[in-house]
């Protein structure tokens, strides 16, 4: 009896989660890249929708299905029939397009209005960690242009932020392959999607491409340096932070990564210096203390080696 409760209660959640589903369905069909020929054959729509639905469904059926088991075949027959019938629903909303249209001016300019709105709203909610509604935020701009960059370049934020590397990956790639976008930001990107998933190697190319595009940028080298350090070229890795500074001389942020660098690659002078330069810059540094004791354990090391 007990069992029969946990399962009614159990399916009750699935209807609830359901109906919240459904309602949302014509606010996710509504991105439409299928009228873009280039997309024709990598609908980066299809995934978008059909990916933030089974992330809703997939929790519930998992438990649902657990608690289904003592009850018997029956209700578990129903509710996988009930959960097929969503899926053909939603690939219908899915396959829905709508026809392109020529805007005027004044339609285009309020088109883009809304999507500069809608992106505002998403990165301020992505600040905020509020990243499932940064996301949904990002994705209606999406619905608005199928072809808007700075919309997927957003999206691919949010996606970097939830760790999310593989959707983060897809999106950044459908900028370059797609909509042919190449720069700096989106090999950085790259760089730190690669690193979020341990693969230094392929983080490292991506970020060493970003620099060969804009050398000027120091949190380009910082994040290289990372990578450097992580696959054990302290050297490497000291050699970018020397140049993070050289771009931004008083930023605290890459003096700190510098003394921390000339300490593993076993600058001592360089360690000395810069742990000054940050001394006077950030005089607040929670870490100059810590730095001064490995750096006199750096010393000490540097003389006995010398004996």
């Amino acid at each position: 009896m007990i069992d029969l409760i946990i399962a009614i209660l159990a399916l009750i959640a699935l209807i609830v989660l359901i109906v919240i589903v459904v309602r949302k369905f014509p606010k996710l069909a509504s991105i439409d890249t299928t009228t873009i020929p280039a997309e024709q054959h990598s609908d980066l729509k299809s995934k978008l929708i059909e990916d933030r639905f089974k992330r809703k469904l997939a929790t519930a059926a998992t438990a649902v299905g657990k608690a289904m088991k003592p009850v018997g075949r029956s209700l578990g027959t129903y509710l996988k029939s009930r959960y097929q019938q969503l899926l053909e629903l939603e690939k219908r909303y899915r396959n829905r397009t709508k026809p392109a249209a020529n805007l005027s001016p004044e339609e285009q300019a309020e088109k883009t209005g809304k999507i500069e709105l809608l992106l505002a709203e998403a990165k301020n909610l992505n600040a905020a960690g509020e990243l499932p509604n940064a996301e949904q935020k990002a994705i209606e701009a999406i619905s608005i242009d199928p072809r808007s960059a700075a919309a997927y370049r957003v999206l691919a934020s949010i996606y970097l932020e939830q760790k999310d590397y593989e959707h983060a990956r897809e999106t950044l790639m459908f900028l370059i392959d797609r909509l042919k976008v190449e720069d700096d930001e989106l090999y950085a990107e790259l760089g730190l999607v690669a690193t979020g998933e341990g693969k230094y190697d392929e983080a490292r190319m991506d970020l060493e491409k970003s620099i060969v595009i804009n050398g000027q940028v120091a949190q380009h080298y910082l994040d290289l340096s990372k990578v450097q350090m992580a696959l054990g070229d302290s050297l490497a890795a000291f050699e970018s932070c020397r140049k993070t500074v050289e771009l931004e001389p008083n930023n605290p942020k890459f003096l700190d990564a510098l003394v921390d660098a000339s300490i593993v690659a076993g600058k001592h002078e360089w360690a000395v210096e810069t742990l000054e330069k940050l001394r006077t810059v950030n005089p607040e540094n929670q870490k100059l203390a810590e730095f001064s004791s490995r750096i006199d354990a750096l010393a000490h090391t540097k003389t006995k080696r010398k004996r």
